[in-house]
């Protein structure tokens, strides 16, 4: 099923996206906002060739065309489990939850009874020493390369459509309270293969989107670039 098709012949053309990012609210769809993010920094870095065709469709999320070749982008979230599971408890019961993921350990979960009450930062039955040094950055990752092993799984489904060139866009989905660092990600990315799965088709490339940084990793190696709104 196709939802929509964008075509570009030019970076006349181009700009509009550019246009878009500059101008995107939070409450865009994320899955497009990610892809056209992913497509500004492709041409930044001088990969984009015309006339390019980006459409929306499912299994992968999206195709892009250009140059004659042809790429399947798949988006996902990497979502810490304290912060997915206020927000499911937020959406089934529809009051508002203060959240702040430092007072928490890495990797616990809530006990119920604190989701039913509402999770407050008094100090009052909650432990855990917080993140510290590159604790967070390196959960972000942690969850990263559980989205990769899922999604490669899902890659090599018999209805999931591969393409010449196959890559995955990770967005974080970390509350506002914790600012993961791309510069410490990229980091403690050196030295981690993603591609070292046991699959008959893998990702070409896996993109860490940390907003508005794009890490873009790919067999050669890593690149960091900023889509934010003043750089484009």
């Amino acid at each position: 099923m196709t939802f929509f098709t964008e075509r570009y012949s030019n970076e006349q053309e181009f700009s509009g996206i550019i246009s878009y990012l500059k101008e995107y609210k939070v409450d865009d769809q994320r899955e497009t906002l990610h892809a056209k993010m992913y497509l500004a920094a492709i041409q930044k870095l001088g990969w984009v060739q015309y006339p390019l065709v980006l459409e929306k469709r499912e299994s992968p999320d999206f195709q892009i065309e250009m140059g004659g070749s042809k790429i399947g982008l798949e988006h996902t979230i990497a979502t810490h489990p304290q912060y997915k599971q206020l927000r499911d408890a937020i959406i089934k019961d529809g009051k508002p939850v203060l959240y702040e993921t430092d007072i928490f350990k890495p990797n616990t979960t809530i006990p119920r009874k604190n989701l039913k009450n509402q999770i407050l930062n008094e100090g009052k039955g909650l432990k855990g020493q917080g993140h510290v040094g590159w604790s967070a950055e390196q959960e972000f990752i942690d969850f990263c390369l559980i989205a990769v092993q899922s999604k490669t799984v899902l890659l090599n489904k018999p209805h999931f459509q591969r393409f010449e060139k196959n890559a995955l866009i990770i967005e974080e989905d970390t509350p506002i309270m914790v600012r993961i660092r791309p510069d410490i990600v990229a980091q403690l990315l050196e030295g981690i293969n993603f591609w070292g799965l046991e699959a008959e088709t893998k990702f070409d490339e896996v993109v860490l989107a940390l907003d508005p940084n794009l890490l873009i990793c790919t067999r050669a190696g890593l690149v960091s670039i900023s889509v934010a709104k003043k750089d484009l």
